[in-house]
């Protein structure tokens, strides 16, 4: 930011005395020597008097002259202000006097603030609040997705309806208030589950059609023996979740082989060996039918009947209309496991590493097995146009769509690749926000090592204003031109008003509110920074 200004002060006496020595005192000592006109003149009476008051004159004449040509063409000084990190204060080099929506923590720029949802969250220390693996509605045939981090409720409250995230409208109710579950939050990895008690609770979905089901939950009931069946999820023959013990032991089976759903194509955390272990450990359960069937969907009991009523805790329903490939399943088994911090076999693994980092002290290293996310939840909110970032590197060479693509709220996103240096490439996409809680990242391509750096979603503020401190020019002065440098992304202004005045608190000057904005290069005098005016002050305008 530079305001060139004329600010020299002429010293008159000086100019007076340099004019009269050399013009006048001169020119009087050779007329004497010279001229007999002038001789005669001498001897007139006030002789003396005239000189003066002509030499005076003629001299203050001259000055100004002077003075006017070295202001206007030797004088020019200029107050150049690149840095604003001093913050809040009255010196014109790094400070200024105020400042709405605008970040001046790095050097020679100002710019307009924004409303950052996250950046590079925990790779230095700590990556258990990303989530990986894809999302549920990132796979095609998602008919029911029922997570208890979805409702708004308190601990304690009675749940009549579990309502749908996956878009389908397939909620789970129960109209009768002593049959439904109780919502009950931190029960698994910080995140609630509905409590079914076993004797009343159970809710049902609309007629749907599933094949593959994936079921979040634990078993409360104590005791060593347990040998009757308890529905997590029945969908008449082709969902008949039951988990059961096992006589006489105090370890039991995770779940029983449902109807439906062959040895081949059940699993618990990710694999069809089912070891025994403590049925209050929450497990990922999940199945594929041999077909596909059309029925209604039985929350924590069989088929409606109140009969073979499910105790304990049930986080999360995932059910689609087909069978899922071996891939998307591992992928939605990844979700699960990164969301509950439920170990599972396969999929993605995701490390910290401080070796290739793009900055800071570490990265995400992601090896994915299948196509997975990596990501954060966040609920923006609003609509308006974000910008999502991410650094990314494999193994020195271009980073391109095969390696990673950025992602949101359930799609992989159009993203713009650009070498950063070192085998380093920041991906880019401009997003439209979400009113609701959506997943936001990178999603990694299968078979790829991906090192993630400095993953951001940012949104501009709407506005922001910077005020300069206000500089003394020292005498009255007329000011140059206004030269600035400024980067203006599509859809923002910025913009640059000038004042000046006679004031040192330019309490004589015009408000900005009635100032226009003067482009770089342009002229700064105006009816609000006039001629002759000794302080003058800048104000930026974003939008």
């Amino acid at each position: 930011m530079m305001l060139v200004k004329k600010l020299r002060a002429i010293k008159l006496h000086e100019l007076f005395g340099f004019v009269k020595h050399n013009l006048f005192v001169r020119s009087h000592r050779y007329l004497e020597r010279e001229s007999k006109i002038y001789q005669k003149w001498l001897t007139f009476k006030f002789h003396k008097h005239v000189h003066i008051a002509m030499g005076a004159a003629f001299s203050l004449l001259i000055c100004f002259f002077i003075a006017s040509f070295i202001q206007h063409v030797f004088a020019l000084t200029a107050w150049t202000q690149t840095d604003w990190s001093g913050g809040v204060g009255s010196s014109t080099v790094n400070q200024y006097s105020a400042a709405t929506q605008t970040n001046t923590g790095t050097a020679n720029q100002v710019t307009l603030g924004n409303a950052e949802s996250f950046s590079n969250t925990g790779f230095e220390t700590d990556l258990s609040s990303w989530n990986q693996g894809l999302q549920p509605n990132a796979i095609s045939g998602l008919k029911l997705w029922l997570k208890a981090d979805a409702l708004s409720a308190n601990n304690g409250d009675h749940i009549g309806t579990w309502s749908d995230s996956s878009g389908s409208g397939n909620d789970a109710a129960q109209p009768t208030s002593i049959d439904q579950p109780t919502y009950a939050t931190n029960v698994i990895n910080g995140k609630p589950a509905l409590l079914f008690d076993g004797a009343h609770d159970w809710l049902v979905t609309p007629s749907m059609t599933g094949q593959t089901i994936f079921v979040v939950a634990n078993h409360t009931d104590g005791g060593s023996t347990f040998t009757d069946y308890r529905r997590m999820v029945d969908n008449g023959d082709t969902f008949g979740y039951s988990i059961f013990g096992v006589s006489g032991s105090s370890n039991y089976n995770p779940v029983a082989f449902p109807r439906g759903i062959t040895s081949a194509n059940f699993r618990v955390n990710g694999t069809t060996t089912l070891a025994a272990g403590t049925l209050s450990n929450f497990r990922i359960v999940s199945g594929i039918a041999t077909s596909a069937s059309t029925n209604n969907n039985w929350i924590g009991t069989y088929s409606g009947s109140g009969a073979q009523l499910f105790k304990g805790n049930i986080a999360e329903v995932i059910i689609y209309n087909t069978a899922l490939s071996a891939s998307d399943r591992a992928s939605v088994e990844n979700y699960l496991s990164s969301k509950y911090g439920i170990g599972v076999s396969s999929g993605i693994a995701v490390t910290r590493d401080t070796t290739t980092k793009h900055s800071g002290s570490a990265s995400a290293k992601i090896v994915a097995t299948d196509t997975d996310d990596f990501t954060q939840n966040i609920n923006l909110g609003n609509t308006h146009t974000y910008s999502l970032s991410a650094y990314a590197y494999t193994d020195g060479s271009a980073v391109t769509s095969s390696n990673a693509q950025l992602y949101a709220n359930g799609s992989a996103l159009t993203t713009t690749y650009t070498s950063a240096g070192g085998g380093w490439y920041k991906l880019s996409a401009a997003i439209t926000g979400s009113a609701s809680a959506a997943n936001y990242g990178v999603q990694v391509k299968a078979g790829q090592t991906v090192y993630l750096d400095d993953l951001s979603l940012n949104v501009y503020q709407t506005t922001g204003t910077l005020t300069s401190s206000i500089f003394d020019a020292g005498v009255a002065s007329n000011y140059g031109n206004l030269s600035y440098s400024a980067t203006v992304p599509a859809n923002t202004t910025a913009s640059v008003l000038v004042r000046a005045g006679n004031q040192p608190d330019l309490s004589d000057a015009p408000a900005f509110t009635s100032c226009s904005p003067i482009a770089s290069g342009s002229a700064i005098t105006s009816s609000c920074a006039p001629t002759k005016s000794r302080y003058v002050q800048y104000q930026l305008q974003f939008t």
